[in-house]
């Protein structure tokens, strides 16, 4: 009797659990075509409800841990796509399409190891040959490895026809990353010739002639040429606070500046950069002829490049003549690191030593500028307006370590530049600066430690009058503040002038 009880009991709760079972199945298997019928006509957030249902009723369905991870892809949460992605080949029998799937967000996410094991993975289970390449060289080539991935777009297009565009396209733009300009443009032409009216084609057309401009502006030579007519009215920088028993006139004159530049800038078929530079300013006053003033100087710029990075080492070489004789020689190296993220920004740290020598003799050793100088700064660029534009901001701190000590000091200077394209021809130019100098000994002279703060600013229009003559307009203005009155001053200076850069 108890043997009948107890196989009754195990017969009714047999049939209890297989009818929950089939009750369930069918609950999930109703979710499941609801969330696949949103999920088709792209409502991704009911879609992803039912599905969530569907997994919740049945947590062992591949195919449903497929969709959820499709839909989460398409709704942008890579992470949860990436959990239900794994889910689907974890479950048996695994979804063979997911592998394709968890590669696409994993490179998203940026997990590019997790992603190559899976690329391996996937070439051992022979999962869709030509789309695992082509995924493998956009891995390759996010991690740098430019030339390898080169070699996985090729295999990708030898490997299915319907990848030759595309892998074209991705093969251009690595050669480009390379600065291999030739190689980009043949890949580049493969692209508009397999296929003229394609969006990649456009793009490529766009590429191909942003490349031309490119070579252009990047010739190894260029040349400059200028003239201008300058009005300053305060060249002796006289103190605004008369000083009783001192008489200061003269302060206001004008002047005609000459420019001369030549760049040379070779483009190399590597991450090496190298780029040297010549520049001629002379100043030359209609009266006050004490304030005459000539520079040159020569600058060498070598530097090599990394993904999205580059390592510079800037050095050069600065002597003045003030009327007509030697002034002032400055030899500086300043190595810079220029990072480039969120697209177009770009952040720059330097550091940099120069050595100043005065070629005039002091009125006394306490007044000797002769220096040491040592510098640290932090930037940051943003290019727009397809790089007519920049903005800039920069914060530099300096030490001047003078062999006179009326001259020791710590500087902190912040500067900011703007160019904005106003019309194609014209550009506005802003820019302002503060500098702050602190003193470290006492004036010989004036028994306390002096303090500067200067403030200037500047606005001007460039414009190009005919192809590459510019006709360049400004207005500058200076205050400097100081608790020695001897060192305070404002000052104003126009300048309109021409530019020829060929």
């Amino acid at each position: 009797m108890k043997f009948q009880k107890t196989a009754i009991c195990l017969i009714l709760a047999f049939i209890l659990s297989f009818a929950v079972s089939v009750n369930l199945s069918y609950g999930a298997e109703k979710y499941f075509e609801k969330g696949l019928a949103d999920f088709k006509s792209e409502n991704y957030e009911e879609a992803l409800e039912s599905f969530e249902k569907a997994m919740r009723q049945q947590p062992d369905s591949s195919i449903t841990a497929f969709y959820l991870g499709l839909t989460c892809k398409q709704m942008g949460d890579y992470r949860k796509s990436a959990g239900h992605l794994r889910n689907a080949l974890a479950i048996k029998p695994p979804i063979q399409d997911a592998y394709i799937e968890l590669i696409e967000v994993l490179y998203n996410l940026n997990e590019l190891k997790e992603a190559g094991e899976w690329i391996d993975r996937a070439e051992k289970e022979g999962i869709k040959p030509a789309h695992t390449e082509f995924l493998k060289g956009l891995i390759l080539s996010k991690e740098g490895k430019e030339q390898d991935a080169i070699n996985a777009f090729s295999k990708a297009r030898e490997s299915d026809s319907t990848f030759s565009q595309i892998s074209d396209f991705q093969i251009g733009m690595a050669y480009l990353r390379e600065n291999k300009t030739d190689e980009a443009r043949k890949s580049f032409n493969s692209v508009i010739t397999s296929d003229p009216s394609s969006d990649l084609a456009a793009f490529a057309r766009d590429y191909e002639r942003s490349m031309g401009k490119t070579v252009q502006v990047k010739k190894a030579w260029r040349f400059s040429a200028g003239f201008a007519y300058q009005y300053d009215d305060n060249v002796v920088l006289k103190p605004s606070t008369t000083i009783p028993g001192v008489e200061i006139t003269g302060e206001k004159d004008s002047s005609i500046t000459t420019t001369i530049g030549a760049v040379y800038s070779p483009v190399f078929n590597s991450p090496w950069v190298f780029s040297a530079q010549y520049n001629l300013y002379a100043n030359t006053y209609f009266k006050t002829d004490s304030h005459n003033l000539i520079t040159q100087t020569l600058s060498l710029v070598p530097g090599y490049q990394f993904r999205q990075n580059a390592l510079t080492l800037p050095v050069s070489y600065n002597h003045a003549w003030l009327n007509g004789k030697g002034y002032m020689g400055i030899a500086s190296a300043k190595p810079t690191i220029n990072m480039l993220f969120f697209s177009r920004h770009i952040g720059q740290i330097s550091a940099g030593y120069s050595r100043r020598e005065m070629a005039t003799t002091p009125l006394s050793e306490d007044e000797n500028r002769t220096a040491a100088v040592f510098s640290g700064s932090a930037g940051y660029l943003y290019p727009f307006s397809e790089n007519k534009g920049i903005f800039t901001i920069r914060y530099e701190f300096t030490k001047d370590d003078t062999e006179g000590k009326n001259w020791d000091n710590t500087g902190q200077r912040m500067n900011f530049g703007l160019v904005m394209p106003v019309t194609k021809s014209v550009s506005m130019l802003m820019s302002g600066d503060i500098l702050y100098e602190d003193y470290t000994n006492n004036h010989t002279v004036f028994g306390l430690k002096r303090e500067d703060r200067t403030y200037s600013g500047m606005a001007g229009l460039k414009w190009e009058l005919l192809k590459d003559l510019l006709l360049n307009l400004r207005y500058s203005h200076t205050k400097a503040d100081s608790n020695i009155v001897l060192y305070e001053y404002k000052r104003n200076v126009l300048m309109a002038g021409l530019e020829y850069v060929f």
